[in-house]
């Protein structure tokens, strides 16, 4: 099984979402925040994913931008 997100609805009647890593095992939610219904739980999780997207990006891009720079030397020059 892959990584995958779930909906469900709580016992205050409001819905949240989770993601599961290929394991089984909870590795993100909604931090208990909560949704009027489904259809907003589930914008919860495509927003959570375009988050992810965008940080994946961004990363990628720094690290790209820095290759073959040698991490452990310090580029700071002293005043």
């Amino acid at each position: 099984m892959s990584a995958h997100f779930e909906s469900y609805e709580r016992k205050d009647g409001l819905w949240g979402w989770q993601l599961f890593a290929a394991n089984g095992e909870e590795v993100a939610g909604d931090t208990g925040q909560g949704f009027r219904d489904r259809t907003d739980a589930a914008r919860g999780i495509v927003a959570c994913v375009e988050a992810v997207l965008g940080a994946t990006a961004k990363l990628a891009t720094d690290v790209l931008e820095g290759a073959g720079e040698d991490d452990d030397q310090d580029d700071r020059t002293d005043p």
